[in-house]
């Protein structure tokens, strides 16, 4: 059952989203040039790709651009890592992602001891300080959005948009 208000997150060129259910990011390994080099700006006829993810929480209604045109693409895994520092038993951090398996650890100093995975958020209850790096398989939702080439810019300038994400509250 939905609830009746529609939200929205907005994404931003170059930037990640994140709501309590909802997360967006640009697809990196998608997003780059014949050497395979990361595209930072985006111009007249480009095209760029975005993914999201959100828990049983959410259900995306639409998705839309100021310019250009979002075009809806399968579903994937991706790869994701977080390196997250631990001060104390709640000292609570949040993964990027909602993992879809278990977490790999590499721990840089101290180890942390008794992990607890909440969602997305992850605390130890003991070790600290400790710091490591999680490594992780995500499912996201994929889109890609294609910009016009009739945009009135110039090559140097990038085009200015946003990214739309309207979902609902749903239960779960």
């Amino acid at each position: 059952m939905s609830t009746e208000v529609e939200k929205t997150l907005v994404l931003e060129f170059g930037s990640e989203a994140g709501d309590e259910g909802l997360v967006a990011d640009w697809d990196a390994s998608r997003n780059v040039d014949a050497a395979g080099q990361p595209l930072e700006t985006i111009g007249p006829g480009a095209t760029r790709y975005f993914m999201a993810q959100h828990d049983e929480t959410i259900e995306i209604t639409r998705v839309a651009a100021t310019i250009g045109e979002v075009i809806g693409e399968s579903a994937g895994t991706i790869e994701a890592e977080d390196l997250l520092g631990f001060g104390g038993p709640d000292d609570a951090q949040s993964l990027t992602w909602w993992p879809a398996d278990e977490l790999g650890v590499t721990w840089y100093g101290n180890r942390g001891a008794g992990p607890n995975l909440d969602g997305r958020q992850l605390r130890f209850d003991g070790g600290h300080p400790c710091l490591a790096l999680f490594s992780y398989l995500v499912h996201v939702k994929r889109w890609r959005l294609e910009i016009p080439k009739n945009v009135h810019v110039t090559a140097a300038e990038p085009v200015p948009f946003r990214i739309y994400i309207y979902y609902q509250e749903v239960s779960p």
